[in-house]
């Protein structure tokens, strides 16, 4: 069985040694920074799309010069860059890949990229908006700063998922582990899913459907829309406002459950589904 351990270790030594070789991956130089914007009317962009290997920092600002523009600003390897400089806006669509070329299956043998973070910034003006977001990271993490769209689309294999300000009409959120918080969400529905991690949101508006195998979740909605939410394991803690008036359809197979009395005048629902961990609803200032 050793002999079979040694040989193991030796094969993943010398796959990492010819990934370097034919890679060119240097482990100890600071990536070349590098700025990119493009300037649009404001009906001539409607979906934007970013893919990245690193943590991405958006924001949405109002213009201040009547111009309406997405800039974005980091460090990344040459071709990474150079592909961001060659991106054009295309039938109202423009993708920003900052994903590093080639791609690495051995990133654990590249130390470059750590502490790299990508900023973007949407800048429009008052007759500008978005249709679609969608924004995906392999590994690192999503900050978003006052995101305006009808759809919103975020996804992550690994890292962490920070919310603050974001209004769109649908917001949908697939994380295989990490930790997704946010403050003032506005939506009229919202979808997450999440392998593994900790859910935070607060300030929530909107339809919440949610999926967690296994985390904990913590979720204060300030109206009295449907929420429904399935963990495997884990504790469900959700906040309603005190003006909710439906009813409370909670069970855990193992473990406890809190929650008022439902008054049943109205059709809405919270409605929470644990295989094991505590359930807790509570009403606003009760």
């Amino acid at each position: 069985m050793k002999k079979w351990w040694i040989i193991g270790g030796l094969l993943l030594i010398a796959i990492g040694i010819a990934g370097i070789a034919t890679g060119g991956w240097k482990t100890n130089e600071k990536l070349p920074e590098f700025e990119k914007s493009w300037r649009f009317q404001a009906s001539e962009l409607k979906n934007l799309e970013i893919k990245s290997d690193y943590k991405v920092n958006l924001k949405f600002v109002k213009s201040t010069d009547g111009t309406n523009s997405v800039s974005v600003k980091g460090q990344a390897p040459e071709k990474t860059i150079q592909t961001v400089q060659d991106a054009v806006i295309d039938n109202k669509s423009l993708l920003v890949d900052l994903r590093q070329k080639p791609v690495k299956y051995f990133n654990f043998l590249d130390f470059s990229f750590v502490g790299v973070k990508e900023e973007i910034t949407v800048s429009l003006t008052d007759d500008a908006a978005l249709d679609a977001l969608k924004v995906n990271v392999d590994s690192g993490s999503i900050a978003l700063t006052d995101v305006s769209a009808k759809t919103v689309d975020l996804s992550a294999d690994s890292g962490n998922l920070t919310l603050n300000n974001l209004t769109a009409d649908s917001l949908s959120i697939d994380v295989d582990s990490g930790k997704i918080t946010g403050d003032g969400v506005r939506t009229k529905t919202l979808t997450l899913s999440a392998d593994s991690g900790l859910v935070n949101l607060k300030r929530v508006t909107g339809k919440v459907d949610m999926i967690i195998d296994s985390g904990s979740v913590k979720l204060y909605k300030e109206d009295t829309s449907d929420t429904v939410i399935k963990a495997d394991s884990g504790s469900v803690y959700v906040q309603v406002p005190a003006s909710f008036a439906g009813y409370y359809d909670l069970k855990a197979d193992s473990g406890s459950v809190h929650a008022p009395e439902s008054k049943r005048e109205t059709k809405d629902i919270v409605k929470v589904r644990a295989d094991s961990g505590l359930i807790r609803v509570e009403q606003a200032g009760q």
